[in-house]
């Protein structure tokens, strides 16, 4: 396996909710917030994800860029340990998983725009064959499922 991911997706969310919600991505989970970088082109965040017993943890790269009412979204994912050789997937989990919280509805954003992103939140582009695993034991989603077939965590 590769000792790094990268994704970039068009999601359908201005550029200043996407950045709200990366704000609040440390609240949620195992992911700390080190710097939010304007540019003349968007904005790019380093986030980090913290060592586990799979991973000597991730140094992560999050590019945003304005595309009128939608946001290009660039997520790189590298493992924070130059001499890590395998990831065990864990790259790609992270990715997904950062892609995950940015389209999940109602987070970063005030009240009454709420239902605007319930509909709009959506990629407009995402690989086919990519799968997404659970965050808990890291097995391949179902498509359709509620529920992790590994661990039977309920899936969001």
């Amino acid at each position: 396996m590769a000792r790094s991911a990268t994704d970039e997706r068009i999601i359908d969310l201005p550029i200043e909710l996407i950045v709200g919600r990366m704000r609040t991505v440390g609240s949620e989970s195992n992911f700390a917030l080190r710097s939010e970088n304007p540019t003349p082109t968007g904005v790019w965040f380093r986030v980090h994800h913290g060592a586990s017993m799979a991973s000597w943890g991730e140094k992560i790269t999050v590019t945003l860029t304005p595309m009128g009412q939608q946001t290009k979204v660039h997520i790189f994912s590298e493992c924070g340990m130059p001499t890590q050789l395998i990831d065990y997937g864990k790259n790609r989990k992270v990715v997904n998983y950062l892609f995950d919280f940015i389209m999940r509805p109602g987070y970063g954003q005030p009240a009454q725009n709420q239902d605007h992103a319930q509909q709009q939140a959506q990629p407009v582009q995402q690989p086919a064959a990519q799968a997404r695993f659970c965050t808990a034991c890291g097995k391949p989603i179902v498509p359709g499922a509620r529920f992790c077939v590994g661990c039977g965590k309920p899936l969001q």
